[in-house]
């Protein structure tokens, strides 16, 4: 018999499910091996432990009494929804308006020399970006070639700045309650 095997008959003999085999069987590992027999011990001990622990049950109205001193959550959570739309329609607004203006302006913007104009604008940013980044490594060439990345960045500065001052407003309230 395996160390694992004595061991579910130890649980089952704790429960009271063994047969008159299984309990000989039990009984003859347990002689020979030490290790089962000093977790047998153990284990008996424990289950007396719980058997003679008396039950214990909650005081009367203590879940009354805990549910009403629990914030509303219903009324924050309402608030908090609308504070999360409020700041993604206010995300999503700009983006509707430059989508009005550039149906509207449509004609305006695939006019040739406002085209060449925007390219030049753009040689001009990357040369100023490209002589301010030779002083960091190369970072302005960078920031020209791949303009995402200048606005991945000041979307994260404004995430950041956002959701920050979002925090502070929880951790202010946790303290003051």
């Amino acid at each position: 018999m395996t160390h694992d095997e004595a061991y579910v008959l130890m649980m089952e003999a704790l429960d009271g499910t063994l047969t008159h085999g299984e309990r000989l069987e039990l009984e003859s590992h347990l002689h020979f091996c030490l290790s089962c027999r000093q977790e047998w011990y153990t284990v008996q001990a424990i289950d007396n432990l719980f058997r003679q622990t008396p039950a214990l049950s909650p005081a009367a109205g203590f879940a009354e009494r805990t549910l009403a001193r629990l914030p509303r959550s219903p009324y924050r959570l309402w608030v908090l929804a609308g504070l999360y739309l409020t700041l993604l329609l206010i995300g999503l607004l700009p983006l509707a308006i430059v989508s009005l203006i550039a149906g509207r302006l449509g004609s305006v913007v695939t006019n040739p020399t406002l085209a060449q104009s925007a390219a030049q604008l753009w040689q001009m940013i990357q040369a100023v970006l490209g002589a301010i980044g030779q002083g960091l490594g190369g970072l302005g060439a960078y920031v020209g070639e791949h303009p995402a990345v200048l606005g991945w960045l000041f979307l994260l500065a404004g995430l950041t700045f956002v959701w920050g001052g979002v925090y502070s407003q929880l951790v202010g309230q946790r303290r003051v309650a």
